[in-house]
């Protein structure tokens, strides 16, 4: 009979950052002072790092649980809905118009490199910023890497509208 002894990870050594370091992790992330933000604006926020962030870090199932942890006076239970549809009603968009924005709006923004600046627009600018591009297609004809590009941004924006369309009937 062998004896294992149990595996011990010591990590007495945290990781330093420069104050440099930690200013670039934040300084292209859309929101700031989360602890200042109102029920309203965490409902945004919420809603829109569920719907532009990737399923890895913002899994839709939580999504429920995370818009229920608001909390506000104002919002009364006496509406025939429930009183988080105040909050949520202005960010949920039709078939049609959820369609038209990903279809003809959001292709116009990315094909314009910018938009009028909106906090959704924003969020878009750094989900696509972080996202990587498949490795293995890489090219080196010029030609090619434009319609690499081009369409792994038609599916980019497929699967967001995909999850859109989800969060809608989780919501």
């Amino acid at each position: 009979m062998v004896l294992v002894r149990p595996l011990a990870i010591v990590n007495s050594s945290n990781a330093k950052w420069s104050s440099t370091q930690e200013k670039m992790l934040s300084s292209d992330y859309p929101f700031a002072d989360l602890h200042l933000e109102s029920p309203e604006q965490y409902v945004v926020r919420t809603y829109l790092q569920f719907l532009w962030l990737p399923e890895s870090i913002m899994p839709l199932a939580l999504f429920v649980p995370s818009i229920h942890r608001v909390q506000d006076q104002t919002l009364s239970s006496s509406h025939s809905s429930h009183p988080l549809h105040t909050l949520l009603d202005p960010l949920l968009l039709s078939t049609r118009s959820s369609s038209t924005k990903y279809h003809v709006e959001l292709p116009q923004i990315l094909a314009n490199n910018g938009g009028a600046g909106e906090i959704e627009e924003t969020m878009m600018w750094f989900a696509l910023n972080y996202e990587k591009v498949g490795s293995d297609e890489g090219s080196d004809n010029n030609e090619d890497a434009v319609m690499i590009e081009e369409k792994w941004k038609n599916a980019w924006l497929e699967r967001l509208e995909r999850r859109e369309y989800k969060s809608y009937s989780i919501s």
